[in-house]
């Protein structure tokens, strides 16, 4: 009867070292996240800025703000008028591009071509002399 006590209590040790060890693997996953969010929220500390200008264009909505979502966050970016914003804003309008027809001397589609969806000038602002 001892023995069979033993082992109960043997098995039952190795069951809470498991838990012990599952336990501590947890809390060292839940911790992580807010590690790197918080490395996240200091890269987005020091993430580069820069002053933005969309230029106006002709056509329908030419003179409209123009909407640009970065990571969850939404701006409207008026046009014509000089802006403080993100690199990542910036990467996005880079990123936004339309196809556009590249057209033979009879007026035929010959192929396609990529270019920018809007016009606009960004300058990197240099925060050490600020």
């Amino acid at each position: 009867m001892a023995n069979k006590n033993e082992e109960a209590k043997a098995v039952k040790d190795q069951a809470q070292a498991k838990d012990v060890e599952k336990t501590e693997a947890a809390a060292v996953e839940t911790t992580t996240p807010a590690e790197v969010e918080g490395k996240q929220l200091d890269a987005a500390k020091t993430e580069k800025k820069y002053k933005l200008t969309i230029n106006s264009e002709t056509g329908p909505g030419g003179s409209d703000a123009v909407f640009v979502g970065v990571n969850g966050k939404q701006s409207l970016i008026p046009r014509d008028k000089e802006c403080v914003v993100s690199e990542g804003t910036i990467n996005v309008l880079n990123d936004a591009v339309m196809k556009l027809p590249i057209m033979d001397d009879e007026g035929k589609i010959i192929g396609w071509r990529q270019a920018k969806a809007h016009s606009f000038v960004a300058v990197p602002i240099d925060e050490g002399a600020a």
